[in-house]
């Protein structure tokens, strides 16, 4: 009985070893299987997630990108600054160029400046100290009959000591064309501004605007001695009276008839002949 019990409890034993070890494999490998597994599905996971991550990058870049070229658009550069050394690059470049244009301009007008101060002279050597521009902005007329036209009414004057009245309609043309150059003629105006034009070492070349007794506006020449000059243009700048000289043609540039002046007669005063000015 003994024995029996024995061999069943051996038998027992044997089996339950036996079934261990039936057991004990496939589980480890059942447990490998599912490590690989969840490792396989980790790096399947993680390749997701960092191809998912890389889209993003990407989608990051395009977007920044996009970004970038419409606030260049929209600030009317039309360059793609995706750098801020560009846009530094850029806006040093134009600073460079304003400041380059800067520098021109000051050198244009300061090349400019000294032409104007380069002394000018005319064809008889005077020195020119009222260019044709600067006369025809000063003493242009804006109120005379065009060159050549006849205002209409005379009033009648009679000659005086050999001296034509200086009818406007009569004069107001070049020499060449009316064959008065030279002659005698006198008027009745008014002097309104007294320039100098020229000079030489001596003298001033010095313009009288007139403005005359019919409303008309002459141009009026005569050299003054620089000595003299300051008591000329006291004496008679604003006087109204006879002037006396020869006609000397038009002035296209001031749109005036022109006289040579020999005497100025002021009202109330006495007649000035323009030899005590020399």
């Amino acid at each position: 009985m003994n024995k029996k019990v024995i061999r069943f409890a051996i038998s027992m034993m044997l089996t339950a070893v036996m079934c261990t070890q039936v057991l004990t494999v496939p589980v480890g490998a059942v447990v490998r299987a599912n490590t690989a597994n969840k490792s396989t599905k980790s790096n399947k996971s993680t390749t997701t997630s960092s191809d998912s991550n890389s889209s993003d990058s990407n989608s990051s870049d395009s977007n920044s990108n996009k970004d970038n070229n419409a606030s260049s658009n929209a600030s009317g550069d039309g360059e793609t600054n995706t750098e801020n050394k560009s846009g530094s690059t850029i806006d040093s470049s134009a600073s460079d160029s304003s400041s380059k244009s800067s520098k021109s301009s000051k050198s244009s007008k300061s090349a400019s400046a000294s032409s104007s101060s380069t002394p000018q002279y005319d064809a008889k050597g005077n020195l020119i100290l009222m260019t044709d521009a600067q006369r025809k902005a000063k003493f242009k007329s804006k109120t005379n009959p065009k060159m050549g036209a006849d205002p209409g009414a005379k009033v009648y004057r009679p000659m005086y000591n050999g001296f034509v009245y200086a009818d406007f309609g009569t004069f107001n043309s070049y020499n060449s064309a009316n064959g008065l150059g030279g002659r005698p003629i006198y008027l009745i105006g008014t002097i309104t501004d007294i320039q100098k034009v020229y000079e030489n070492p001596a003298y001033y070349g010095v313009v009288l605007a007139v403005n005359d007794a019919d409303g008309f506006q002459w141009y009026m020449r005569a050299t003054i001695s620089k000595l003299q000059y300051a008591n000329f243009h006291a004496t008679f700048i604003g006087k109204s009276g006879y002037i006396f000289g020869t006609y000397a043609g038009y002035s296209g540039v001031t749109n005036r008839p022109m006289m040579d002046v020999t005497v100025l007669y002021p009202n109330g005063s006495f007649p000035v002949n323009m030899t005590a000015f020399k």
